[in-house]
């Protein structure tokens, strides 16, 4: 498998263009690890950032808060978050959990992102304010798919008024510290150490909840392998995940903080996320100048394959097949 993989691995970064790739792969008890292009070799202990991969921890804190009979997944984002704008018509927790409020993605405002970025003051409800201000994607709540950053964002203020707690320790509380991911934090910096690809800074609270975890793909797989092997939430509460809706717009199809992936060897369950410098010109065009990670693991979590990308095009697919089904 190895020789395979590494092929497979320094394919990907050429045709997608990246300046460098990991693939980590953990199955039977065992582990391998893949590298390709600048700085290889590399290791399954490299920090990056995840991107929209957040959203799988945000969801599982939001769903055991749920179990706890903390909040209610039908519950109106309303009754959490006061300062909304708009039509005012009734957003539910799971609604936004699955893409499927409407609400415009703050991610996709060029022209405001770069001016956001620079600010001192912001605060992750003022994500929620811009968005509430665009038009929505679709209306009314539930009745279509939308992927929206502004989603999570929502969530993460949901989370924080049902605790008292910020999203940082709650996700150490609930997941990091049970887990033992040593390298996986919500950084409150712009700058985050041991980063591999450290990149620009970026305002902490533009990522925030929705995209702004830090971690490495052995903390990943580790995550991935604990939630589908039913160690982080209830069965019921994993099956309410795996319950998908298909983005008219692709192929993706969408759970609750969840993405399938339909491989020749069977159903595999997790995330891809994308950092993106706010207001680079090349974003535009489709070019990722920070990092993308996908991660996919098995309906029971005994196979489990992370895949991190340096720069180079956005919307490559990563070679999951190749490593999860050989």
């Amino acid at each position: 498998m190895s020789a395979e993989a590494k092929i497979v691995v320094e394919g990907f970064v050429k045709y997608a263009g990246a300046r460098s790739a990991l693939a980590y792969v953990s199955a039977g008890g065992r582990e391998y690890t893949f590298s390709a292009g600048a700085g290889s070799p590399r290791t399954a202990d490299d920090r990056f950032r995840v991107g929209s991969v957040s959203e799988t921890f945000l969801a599982v804190i939001v769903l055991q808060l749920a179990a706890e009979g903390k909040l209610r997944l039908d519950d109106s984002l309303t009754r959490y978050v006061d300062r909304v704008y708009g039509p005012g018509d009734r957003i539910t927790l799971r609604q936004l959990l699955g893409h499927r409020s409407g609400l415009a993605d703050y991610g996709s405002f060029g022209w405001w992102l770069e001016r956001a970025n620079r600010r001192n003051d912001l605060r992750p409800l003022d994500l929620l304010k811009a968005a509430e201000l665009q038009p929505r994607a679709f209306t009314p709540p539930g009745s279509s798919f939308a992927y929206s950053l502004t989603d999570y964002i929502a969530l993460g203020l949901v989370v924080e008024k049902v605790t008292g707690h910020s999203v940082a320790q709650e996700l150490t509380r609930r997941i990091v510290r049970p887990l033992r991911l040593s390298q996986t934090e919500l950084p409150p910096t712009r700058t985050v150490s041991g980063l591999h690809e450290p990149g620009p800074g970026i305002n902490p609270n533009l990522l925030w909840a929705a995209s702004g975890i830090v971690s490495t793909a052995r903390d990943l797989s580790r995550f991935f392998s604990a939630l589908l092997s039913g160690r982080l939430v209830p069965r019921a509460s994993l099956k309410a995940m795996e319950q998908t809706v298909q983005d008219p717009n692709g192929t993706d199809r969408f759970g609750l903080g969840l993405l399938v992936f339909d491989l020749p060897c069977g159903t595999f369950w997790g995330r891809t996320g994308t950092v993106i410098r706010p207001g680079d010109a090349r974003a535009a065009a489709g070019y990722t100048v920070g990092t993308s990670a996908t991660v996919a693991a098995s309906a029971d979590g005994s196979r489990v394959a992370v895949v991190e990308s340096s720069g180079g095009a956005s919307g490559v697919s990563p070679p999951m097949e190749a490593l999860l089904c050989r």
